[in-house]
């Protein structure tokens, strides 16, 4: 038996939880690792998908238009595999070299902010998470959480910065 903490990604029908007064998940997405981070993101004006962020540092897609081929929540399926291969509405899209504490978009949303426990926060593009825009190294100790204010300015906590 597995532990499920903070692995399941559970989706809800709220007019089905309104009609039948029941809490239950309509489908759940199981994670090879702890999640940290979870933030919807969109193309083109458009709600598509979340992003997750999980302990060994990758960044995933889930993709919403095909979230109903996820298996219900009690299903045999929910089984952790090797491979997310065969899952087609998830996709690892990069990831961070130690655990990912966190992610957030800039107010613009061209621009993906995330950031680990090797103290680093990195700027991406959106959604070509492939350009790295930037990677601040100038922290010492642990960053704890980042806030977009403008879109070319971020705001950090965390201990001190290297001198």
């Amino acid at each position: 038996m597995t532990d499920d903490s903070h692995k399941l990604v559970h989706f809800y029908k709220l007019n089905e939880i309104l009609d039948t007064h029941e809490f239950k998940p309509h489908c759940t997405h199981r994670a090879f690792k702890k999640i940290n981070a979870l933030v919807p993101c969109s193309l083109k004006d458009t709600f598509t998908g979340l992003l997750l962020a999980d302990k060994t540092g990758e960044i995933g897609f889930i993709n919403l238009a095909n979230y109903e081929k996820m298996p219900a929540p009690d299903a045999h399926e929910l089984k952790e595999s090797v491979e997310y291969a065969d899952q087609p509405y998830y996709k690892t899209l990069y990831g961070h070299q130690e655990t990912c504490l966190g992610l957030r978009f800039l107010s613009s949303g061209k621009r993906l902010v995330s950031w680990d426990t090797l103290n680093k926060i990195t700027v991406t593009g959106w959604p070509n998470v492939f350009n790295f825009d930037s990677q601040l190294l100038e922290h010492k100790s642990e960053v704890t959480h980042v806030c977009a204010l403008k879109e070319d300015e971020i705001c950090s906590i965390s201990g001190s910065l290297k001198s």
